[in-house]
């Protein structure tokens, strides 16, 4: 993949895609959960990018709707400047339009 080959990833990364490739959705959520509970220690900052979209992914498919919501609010949270979960609103997803793009989908699942 493009991690892999381009630019290189950490071995949770790669564990967790071959979980998600395999259907082990579960397994992929707890690895993602390590990597993005570690995100300091990310070498590459879009590969901290992808551990949100693919944990978003991963949600989906488990059909975990209450923590994709809590994982959405969360990154709400992180774009509006780390603003504590309890401040954050779902309507502050309307402010602006690549928020509209990036976290309404979750938001309406």
């Amino acid at each position: 993949g493009i991690f892999t080959q381009e630019m290189g990833c950490s071995d949770i990364t790669k564990k967790a895609l071959d979980a998600e490739a395999q259907g082990q959705y579960q397994v992929a959520k707890t690895l993602y959960g390590e990597a993005i509970s570690k995100r300091e220690q990310a070498t590459v900052e879009c590969e901290a990018d992808f551990w949100d979209d693919a944990m978003a992914d991963v949600l989906t498919n488990l059909c975990d709707w209450p923590a994709l919501e809590e994982e959405t609010m969360y990154m709400l949270g992180e774009d509006e400047g780390g603003a504590a979960l309890a401040d954050i609103s779902p309507m502050l997803v309307w402010r602006k339009k690549r928020w509209v793009d990036y976290h309404l989908g979750p938001l309406i699942r």
